[in-house]
C-alpha cells in the first residue's frame, strides 16, 4: 500500500516537473520567435512602455489635483490667522494681495496641465490600440479575447489621429475656473478698496466683485473650450 502511495507521488512530481518544463519551453520558444522577429520584439517593448507613460500621466493628473487642494486648505488657514494678527486692514489686503495672484497662477497652471494630460493618455491609448491591430492582423484567432478597442491603421496620420478620443476632466477644469475667477475678482476688489477707499462704498465694491468674477468665469470657460474644441477639430 505505501509503494502504491510512494508510485503516485512520483507520478505527480514527475507530470509536475514535465509542465514545468514544458512552460519554461514554451517561454524559450516565445523568446526566441521575438529574437528572430525584431518588428515584434519592439512591438512588445513599445506596448510596455506606452502603458506605464499613460499610467504616470494618469498619477500625474491626480498629484496635480491633490497639490491644488493642498495648498488651497494651508492658505485659507494662514489668511485666517494673518486677519487675526494684522489689525490694521489696509495691511492686511497688501499682504493677501500676493497670496491670491499665487493661487490664480497655480490653478491656471492646473487647467492646463489637466487639459494636456488628458490629451496626451488619448494619444497613448491610441498608440496601445494600434498594436493591439498589428497583432491581431497577423493572428486573427486573439481578436475576440480582446475587449478594449482595436484601432484602424493607416499610412496616412491624420486619418490615424481622427481615432483619437480624448477624455476631458470637464467638472475638473469648471470647478478650478471658478476658483480662478472668485480670487480675481476678490483681488481687484481689494486693489479698488486700496486705491479709491474713499469714493467707493462697500456694496459698490462687493457688485464690482461679482461682476468681475462672473465675467472672468465666463472668460476662462471660453478659453477652455476653445483649447478642446480646437484640439478636437484638429483631430477630426
Amino acid at each position: 500500500m505505501s509503494d502504491d502511495k510512494e508510485i503516485v507521488k512520483t507520478e505527480k512530481e514527475s507530470s509536475k516537473q514535465q509542465g514545468i518544463y514544458s512552460n519554461i519551453a514554451y517561454k524559450d520558444d516565445v523568446s526566441e520567435e521575438a529574437d528572430e522577429k525584431p518588428d515584434i520584439k519592439f512591438l512588445l517593448v513599445e506596448f510596455s512602455e506606452i502603458g506605464q507613460f499613460w499610467r504616470h500621466t494618469d498619477s500625474r493628473i491626480e498629484t496635480t489635483i491633490n497639490y491644488y487642494i493642498t495648498v488651497g486648505a494651508v492658505v485659507l488657514p494662514g489668511v485666517v490667522l494673518l486677519y487675526q494678527a494684522i489689525s490694521d486692514t489696509r495691511l492686511f489686503i497688501l499682504a493677501t494681495l500676493p497670496i491670491i495672484g499665487a493661487l490664480i497662477i497655480i490653478g491656471l497652471f492646473l487647467v492646463a496641465r489637466v487639459t494636456n494630460s488628458d490629451i496626451l493618455k488619448a494619444e497613448y491609448i491610441l498608440s496601445l490600440n494600434l498594436i493591439r491591430r498589428y497583432f491581431v492582423d497577423n493572428n486573427l484567432k486573439i481578436a475576440p479575447y480582446l475587449y478594449l478597442p482595436i484601432a484602424e491603421p493607416s499610412t496616412n496620420l491624420e486619418v490615424i489621429r481622427r481615432q483619437l478620443l480624448p477624455y476631458f476632466h470637464h467638472r475638473i477644469i469648471l470647478v478650478v475656473n471658478c476658483a480662478n475667477s472668485i480670487l480675481f475678482g476678490l483681488m481687484v476688489c481689494g486693489f479698488l478698496w486700496l486705491v479709491a477707499s474713499q469714493f467707493l462704498s462697500f456694496r459698490i465694491l462687493i457688485t464690482v466683485a461679482f461682476i468681475i468674477s462672473v465675467v472672468s468665469l465666463a472668460t476662462l470657460t471660453w478659453f477652455s473650450r476653445k483649447a478642446i474644441r480646437q484640439y478636437e477639430v484638429n483631430e477630426s
